[in-house]
């Protein structure tokens, strides 16, 4: 029987979109930190894209992996997430630009826990799938950032 829902995917997906619509109606000229914000958006959506390249149609829709192999390579070598990260770091950049306190606020009590989860649940789900590769591979590779596992 197929899921309904992607609960995971469902949850980062709502999340970060309300966040994102939150963080533009409830801007601030006053409070923008443009500069800054650039300065975070732009680190975000190259290895976004970067690690979209690598996953293909792998990232989109569900949790579960969808590929037959373990992704290693790209942005893969250096975090387990680089998707996610990039999601966290460019919806920071966004509130920041946008001067959005609530944005910005919005982002760390639910959108980054949201990514979190999702790549939680992701972990769980690769380790099942690729068992002893996934291990090794998460030995050596940080879970958001290079080392720190």
């Amino acid at each position: 029987m197929t899921k309904w829902v992607d609960v995971p995917s469902a949850l980062m997906t709502l999340v970060f979109s309300a966040n994102l619509v939150i963080s533009v109606l409830y801007r601030s000229d006053s409070l923008a930190l443009k500069d800054v914000g650039n300065v975070i958006v732009v680190p975000g959506v190259l290895p976004l894209s970067y690690a979209l390249l690598h996953l293909k149609g792998g990232f989109f829709r569900e949790t579960a992996p969808k590929l037959g192999h373990l992704v290693k390579g790209g942005p893969y070598r250096f975090c387990r997430h680089p998707v996610y990260l990039a999601f966290i770091m460019m919806m920071v950049g966004i509130d920041l630009a946008l001067g959005s306190a609530l944005g910005l606020g919005l982002t760390v009590v639910l959108a980054a826990p949201s990514a979190l989860y999702r790549a939680n649940v992701e972990d769980r789900l690769l380790r099942q799938r690729f068992g002893e590769e996934w291990e090794e591979h998460a030995r050596h590779v940080g879970f958001f950032f290079p080392g720190l596992g």
